[in-house]
C-alpha cells in the first residue's frame, strides 16, 4: 500500500497507515542518533529490529520494525513510498489510538476529536478524559503535527492549545478548517485573551469557540458537548 510521509520537525517523521487506521512513526535522538518509537505521545521508547528500504530521511515502523528511509539531503517530506500490507495486531504493527474512516459521524460510530497541546502530560490526560466519555482521540503536539494528522484523522473537533512554538494553534486552526470546513474548533489557553485567540480567525470568517486554563473537566465536555451541536 502506498502511504505518505510527513515530517514534524528535525526529529520526528511519522505516516498515517490505511490498513490499520493509525499514526506510526519515531523520534530520532540521542547517541548514534538511535531509533526510538513514537507512539503518539512520546511515551515508552522501545527498540525494534531494522529494515531497510528507500524513501525519505529518518525511519518510522512497518510490521513491527523500525525502517530506514534514506534521504541524502534530510529534508524531504510528503513523499509517498510503498510499504507492506498490515492488519493492525499487536506484533504486527505498533500503533498508537485507532481510527475507523468513513464519510460521517454516524457511520464511522464514535465522535472524533484532535487534542492538540504542546505539554505532553496535559494532552494525554485531556484524551484520557474524553476517550472516557466515549470520544475518539488522537494527539498532536504543535501547530505543524496537528495539521498533518487532521488530514487522515478527519476530526469533528479540535480542542487545541494556543501557544505552541513556531506555529500556533490559531494559524493551525485555520489550516485545518480551510480542508475540513465542518470541524468544530475549541482553543483551551492560559496565557491568551479570548479576543486575540478569536478576533483573527473571525477576519477569516471563522467562528471558533475559546476557554481559559486552568478548565475542570465537567465544564469542558460541556463545552465540547455544546461545540459540536452547534
Amino acid at each position: 500500500m502506498a502511504v505518505k510521509i510527513h515530517r514534524f520537525d528535525d526529529e520526528q517523521v511519522g505516516f498515517f497507515c490505511p490498513g490499520c487506521k493509525c499514526w506510526h512513526g519515531v523520534r530520532v535522538a540521542g547517541e548514534g542518533r538511535k531509533k526510538w518509537l513514537w507512539n503518539g505521545s512520546m511515551e515508552a521508547p522501545t527498540f525494534t529490529p531494522n529494515i531497510n528500504i528507500e524513501g525519505v530521511c529518518n525511519s518510522f515502523v512497518i510490521n513491527g520494525s523500525i525502517t530506514f528511509l534514506r534521504d541524502s539531503s534530510h529534508s524531504r517530506s510528503g513523499q509517498t513510498v510503498e510499504i507492506p500490507d498490515c492488519d493492525g495486531q499487536e506484533g504486527a504493527l505498533i500503533c498508537a489510538k485507532p481510527v475507523v474512516h468513513a464519510d460521517s459521524v454516524g457511520m464511522r460510530g464514535r465522535t472524533r476529536i484532535l487534542v492538540v497541546d504542546d505539554e505532553r502530560f496535559l494532552a494525554s490526560t485531556l484524551a484520557t478524559i474524553l476517550e472516557r466519555q466515549g470520544y475518539e482521540t488522537i494527539i498532536a503536539h504543535s501547530g505543524e503535527e496537528a495539521v498533518h494528522a487532521a488530514s487522515s484523522f478527519q476530526p469533528d473537533c479540535l480542542l487545541s492549545d494556543i501557544e505552541m512554538g513556531s506555529r500556533n494553534g490559531i494559524d493551525a486552526a485555520l489550516e485545518i478548517s480551510g480542508f475540513l470546513p465542518n470541524c468544530k474548533v475549541l482553543f483551551v489557553s492560559g496565557h491568551v485573551s479570548r479576543s486575540d485567540a478569536l478576533g483573527k480567525a473571525k477576519e477569516k470568517g471563522f467562528d471558533f469557540e475559546f476557554m481559559s486554563k486552568p478548565v475542570p473537566p465537567p465544564e469542558l465536555l460541556q463545552k465540547i458537548s455544546q461545540v459540536l451541536q452547534l
